[in-house]
């Protein structure tokens, strides 16, 4: 894989040559050399012509080299003279290679905020149960030599059955300000000599890498050559498949191993996502609680706004009432009082046309349930009982029609009185 070093002041000290790195640990494992011209001569010398014993033993010598080459364990013999051959799954002939696609970094994995993670070979209950020793060992043995800086754990997530990333940053402070050490300076000084040992012995700290975004030219530099024991017609492929060429990059998942590590991060990134859907949910229900409790509450504040309102309308009446009064009617109000006038004398008069038309309803509906229909007509008991009951209810509704009527020309003749004991006053 390609990489470009740059040179710049280390806050820990002196200047350092740092390393651009392509990807994380994954894309970092990934984008290997070629392998050696000898080496490649050398395992196809042991998959093709071995020559051990001489005679039909290496025959099947032959075909169990090849199995191994297909698996990429074990190792091939090839000569009686000269080792075997170590074959790994990064050989040419292995078989259980793919490729997978993975998140470019981006966002918050700039450079500047300083991100470094740390693989440990314990388990992620075990890290999470010993956070506080984990930041006094930092502290106090891995940065001791560094005067005014501060580490903090930015966060911790499960890589494995028996390994956990923590994700850390420094913060250097001076006499003017503080600021978080970039992450490939706190990387070069975390992978120095006497910090990588006190690491390893400590923590038991696999690997370290910065988590910072692609530049395009590394990128580019890194498409550019396939890894190592990848066909380069499967990884063109691969790069003309890529379904988000803009966040995605190919990389090469070689050997059971690999493909069970991705398995578990995908299971656990799986996990976190379920988690967070949970809380969401949770919040969701809250939210929708506080919005029903919030919506019973204005309904009884519109309920008291408007008894309010009615109770405020009653005080304007009677205050106006009492201000008017000893005044004669207006001409607004004459008409008002005639109109009055007018409804009462329908409604109580000897002609009444209301009373009128709903006695002639009453005769039409008994003559209609006593009436028997004849032929052409015939009715069922069923549809004779729903007949009878839209009936009733009508007479019903009727009734209840005249009731309203009585009770509003009552209320009509009260306010009639009222208006003339206002008038003669």
């Amino acid at each position: 894989a390609a990489s470009a070093t740059a040179t710049q002041p280390s806050l820990f000290g002196g200047s350092v040559t740092q390393p651009t790195l392509l990807a994380q640990q994954q894309l970092g494992a990934a984008a290997t050399q070629s392998a050696p011209q000898q080496y490649l001569s050398t395992l196809i010398l042991a998959l093709t012509r071995p020559q051990v014993f001489g005679d039909d033993r290496d025959s099947v010598l032959l075909k169990l080299n090849q199995q191994l080459a297909y698996w990429g364990v074990g190792k091939a013999f090839y000569s009686p003279t000269a080792p075997p051959l170590t074959l790994a799954p990064e050989n040419p002939f292995c078989r259980f290679k793919t490729i997978s696609y993975v998140c470019v970094p981006s966002g918050n994995t700039k450079d500047e905020n300083g991100l470094v993670s740390m693989v440990i070979k314990r388990k992620c209950e075990t890290v999470r149960l010993n956070q506080a020793a984990l930041l006094a060992t930092l502290a106090g043995k891995v940065f001791a030599t560094v005067k005014d800086a501060s580490v903090q754990i930015e966060s911790i997530r499960s890589a494995g059955e028996e390994a956990t990333e923590v994700v850390v940053y420094v913060t250097e402070r001076t006499s003017a300000a503080s600021r978080r050490v970039p992450a490939t300076e706190l990387h070069s000084f975390m992978s120095q000599p006497g910090p990588k040992a006190i690491l390893a012995s400590e923590l038991l700290c696999e690997a370290t890498w910065p988590r910072k975004e692609f530049h395009r030219p590394a990128l580019e530099a890194y498409l550019a050559t396939p890894p190592a024991g990848l066909d380069p017609l499967l990884w063109e492929q691969a790069k003309r498949a890529n379904p988000d060429p803009e966040r995605l990059v190919p990389v090469p998942v070689v050997g059971t191993a690999s493909l069970r590590d991705r398995l578990r991060e995908q299971e656990t990134a799986v996990a976190l996502q379920r988690r967070r859907l949970e809380l969401q949910t949770e919040t969701v229900a809250e939210l929708r609680l506080r919005s029903d409790t919030a919506s019973g509450r204005l309904e009884d504040q519109r309920r008291t706004a408007l008894a309010l309102s009615h109770r405020l309308l009653r005080l304007l009446v009677a205050r106006e009432t009492a201000g008017r009064r000893g005044w004669s009617l207006g001409a607004e109000e004459e008409r008002l009082r005639a109109r009055l006038d007018a409804v009462a004398d329908r409604i109580h008069g000897p002609a009444s046309q209301l009373t009128a038309r709903l006695t002639e309803l009453l005769a039409q509906l008994r003559v209609a349930q006593g009436r028997r229909y004849s032929a052409p007509y015939r009715l069922d008991a069923e549809s004779r009982d729903d007949i009878r009951l839209f009936l009733n209810e009508q007479q019903s509704g009727i009734s209840q029609l005249v009731d309203i009527i009585r009770k509003d020309t009552e209320d009509m003749k009260v306010v009639c009185e009222g208006l003339k004991v206002a008038a003669g006053s």
